[in-house]
């Protein structure tokens, strides 16, 4: 009987978000990521076979796919929704977890945003 063997690789996902400014436009008050990657920053090429990141019905093309690391999305926008994710793997063939993330904009703690460096 052959014997088989159980690899874990770990991976994060979640967002990221610059406020544009004052003068921004009104409907891209933010630029923001969603993402899947290693915990380090690992390439998971290897392991992960491809994204589904699924945004707001109001984007354009709000179903995006990618097949390549980095497994990111970048948009700009005004608003906080939930993304859906769908991480498919290499092995077994096309398995793949479903995640949810909330996309967050605004600091929550009522502090306000600056668009300086620290």
């Amino acid at each position: 009987m052959p014997s088989s063997s159980v690899a874990t690789v770990g991976f994060c996902y979640g967002s990221a978000a610059i406020f544009q400014g004052k003068k921004a436009e009104e409907t891209k008050t933010h630029k923001w990521w969603v993402y899947v990657r290693g915990p380090n920053n690992e390439d998971l090429s290897g392991v992960i076979k491809r994204v589904l990141f699924q945004l707001h019905s109001s984007f354009e093309r709000p179903t995006r796919v990618v097949t390549e690391a980095p497994f990111a999305v970048s948009e700009y926008g005004w608003g906080e929704f939930e993304i859906g994710i769908k991480v498919f793997f290499h092995e077994p063939a096309d398995k793949f977890i479903t995640l949810k993330h909330k996309l967050a904009l605004f600091p929550k703690d009522g502090s306000q945003m600056s668009t300086k460096k620290a």
